[in-house]
C-alpha cells in the first residue's frame, strides 16, 4: 500500500493531469446541473425532457442502476460469507500446521 497523497480523487484515479482536469470539470458540471434542477424544482420527467431523454431511455437507465445496486449487494454478501467462513476456520484451527492456503479468485468481468 502506498502512502502517496493526491490533491484530489481525480488525480489519484486518472493517469494524466489532463484526464484528471477533464473529470474534475465534468464533476463540477454535473453538480451544477443537479443544483439547477433542484432550484427550478423540476420533476424527473421535466428534467428528462430538458435533456432530451426519452421515457424508454430513462427506464433503461433506472433498471441498469437497480441491477448495479443488486449486483454489488450480492458481491458484498458473498464477501461477508467468505470472510466469516475464513474467520471461523481460523478460530477452529482447522488449518493449523497446514501449508495450504485458501484463496478466492474473482470471475472474469462480463463483456
Amino acid at each position: 500500500m502506498s502512502n502517496e497523497r493526491f490533491g484530489s480523487v481525480w488525480d489519484a484515479i486518472e493517469d494524466t493531469q489532463a484526464q484528471a482536469e477533464n473529470m474534475r470539470l465534468r464533476s463540477v458540471l454535473m453538480m451544477a446541473l443537479k443544483d439547477h434542477i433542484a432550484r427550478a424544482r423540476l420533476s424527473q420527467s421535466q428534467a428528462a425532457k430538458m435533456f432530451g431523454v426519452t421515457g424508454t431511455a430513462g427506464l433503461t437507465l433506472a433498471l441498469c442502476r437497480r441491477a448495479r445496486a443488486v449486483f454489488w449487494a450480492g458481491v458484498g454478501a458473498m464477501c461477508m460469507v467468505v470472510m466469516k467462513k475464513g474467520k471461523r476456520t481460523a478460530e477452529n484451527g482447522d488449518n493449523a500446521g497446514s501449508d495450504t492456503k485458501q484463496s478466492f479468485t474473482a470471475p472474469p468481468p462480463a463483456l
